[in-house]
């Protein structure tokens, strides 16, 4: 039988739901909603919303194709199991990351024999536009190699931080690590990338700047 404070939960989230496009609600009120009484259509917003950006994630830590795919569904197959143990106000996006992050360590546990090659990881990041330039192919050829080349912990920072727009307390948190520790990681990381490569590493957030020219938390 619910407990009082369920039943109370369940009316809240149906409450703060009611008459709201599933659009225009926040990831914790689609959360909280898809909690409460699994509702289906919250469930694919947020996969909308996350989707590509677990794909690129996943693609960084386990490489692209068919391992990075299997690891994206088999996060949101966690966030559906787990549903009910989600802390009604926590931030989605830390939880998930979190999730998927411990996805992929366990993919790369396992044997992968059908793990894409650089080249495959590289045009699928790059994108299948026909007209891309040559020297955009091999640049991203190159970052995924340089990437790859990288400790396991600075590669999912800068993954989180990249592909997936964390912030670093956010990466803290998914990571169970200090703020200080993925600030840290991050500047080795790019460090290695810059000596590896020779030029700036473009992502799909921009010019990547050093940790310490970025401020704690998002801007407003």
């Amino acid at each position: 039988m619910p407990s009082s404070q369920n039943i109370l939960s369940l009316g809240d989230a149906r409450a703060a739901a009611r008459g709201v496009p599933v659009g225009a609600r926040s990831d914790e009120e689609l959360m909280a909603a898809f909690s409460a009484s699994l509702e289906e259509r919250c469930f694919e917003e947020l996969a909308r919303r996350y989707g590509e950006k677990a794909w690129h994630v996943a693609a960084a830590l386990v490489g692209a194709g068919p391992a990075a795919e299997d690891a994206v569904q088999e996060a949101f197959l966690r966030v559906v199991r787990s549903a009910s143990t989600y802390r009604r106000g926590e931030s989605f996006r830390n939880w998930f990351f979190a999730v998927l992050r411990n996805v992929c360590r366990d993919e790369l546990r396992r044997p992968a024999p059908g793990r894409a090659s650089e080249e495959e990881a590289a045009a699928a990041i790059a994108g299948s536009d026909p007209a891309a330039a040559a020297s955009r192919r091999e640049e991203a050829a190159a970052a995924w190699r340089a990437l790859s080349a990288l400790p396991g912990h600075e590669r999912e920072v800068l993954a989180l931080r990249f592909y997936g727009g964390l912030d670093f307390p956010e990466i803290a948190r998914a990571c169970g690590i200090s703020t200080v520790a993925a600030r840290q990681r991050a500047s080795r990381g790019l460090s290695s990338l810059r000596r590896l490569l020779g030029w700036k590493p473009v992502t799909p957030c921009g010019p990547v700047r050093n940790p310490d020219e970025e401020p704690d938390g998002r801007e407003g």
